[in-house]
C-alpha cells in the first residue's frame, strides 16, 4: 500500500493522473503499473506482468459505464442473481490476476509462453477429477487446519450476513464456550505457525 502511494504521489500526480483527458489517463496508469512492475527487478518478467497488470486495470476502468448500463437495463434482481454477479466478477479478477502472475512467476519469457500455451492445451478432465489434494503437496495435517478455518470463517460470515458483531456474539456467551473459542483459536495459530527464520518475500526485490 505505501509503494502504490509513493507510485501515485510522486509518478501518476506529476504525470498529470487523470486531469488531462482520457488518453493521458490511460497512458498514465500503464506507466505506473510498468514501472511498478519495473521496480520488482530488471527483468522482462516483471514488466510485462506490470504492464498486463496496467492493461486489465484500464480496461476495466473503461468498460464500467458500459457494464453499470448493461446492469440497468437487465437488471438481476434478487440476492441468488446479485451473488453470482458478484462471484462472476471475482473469478474474472482472478484469471487476470493469475494471467499476469505468469510472467512474474517464470524464470523468462520463454518458459511463461510455453506454461501460457500448455494451459489452452493437453487439458484432460479425467486428470483433473483423479488428482488427489495431497497429490499437490497438501498435507493430511494442512488440509484438516484448512476445513477447520473454513468452517471458521464460514461461521463469521454467516454472523455478519445477519447484522450481528461477532465479538458481541462471542462474548455474551457464557464463560466455558467464550474461552473455548479462545483457546481453539490460539491452539490453531500455535500450530499452523512455522517456528524458525524466514525472510520477507520482498527483501529479494
Amino acid at each position: 500500500m505505501s509503494l502504490m502511494s509513493w507510485f501515485k504521489d510522486y509518478l501518476y500526480i506529476p504525470l498529470g493522473g487523470s486531469r488531462k483527458g482520457k488518453i493521458r489517463q490511460v497512458i498514465n496508469n500503464l506507466i505506473v503499473f510498468t514501472v511498478s512492475g519495473l521496480w520488482h527487478g530488471a527483468a522482462f518478467g516483471y514488466i510485462i506482468w506490470g504492464f498486463l497488470s496496467g492493461v486489465f486495470s484500464v480496461f476495466g476502468n473503461f468498460t464500467k459505464g458500459l457494464r453499470e448500463g448493461l446492469m440497468e437495463k437487465f437488471p438481476l434482481k434478487g440476492g441468488v442473481f446479485h451473488s453470482i454477479h458478484t462471484a462472476a466478477r471475482m473469478l474474472i479478477t482472478f484469471i487476470c490476476f493469475n494471467a499476469a502472475l505468469i510472467f512474474f512467476k517464470s524464470p523468462s519469457i520463454e518458459v511463461a509462453l510455453e506454461v501460457a500455451g500448455k494451459i489452452f492445451t493437453g487439458l484432460s478432465f479425467s486428470d483433473i477429477v483423479s488428482t488427489s489434494f495431497f497429490e499437490l503437496g497438501l498435507g493430511t495435517i494442512n488440509f484438516i487446519w484448512l476445513l477447520v478455518a473454513l468452517s471458521i470463517l464460514l461461521v463469521v460470515d454467516i454472523i455478519k450476513e445477519k447484522g450481528m458483531d461477532v465479538y458481541t456474539v462471542v462474548t455474551s456467551k457464557p464463560a466455558f464456550i467464550r474461552w473455548g473459542v479462545y483457546y481453539a483459536l490460539l491452539i490453531m495459530i500455535i500450530f499452523s505457525t512455522n517456528i524458525g527464520a524466514a525472510s520477507f518475500i520482498y527483501f529479494k526485490f
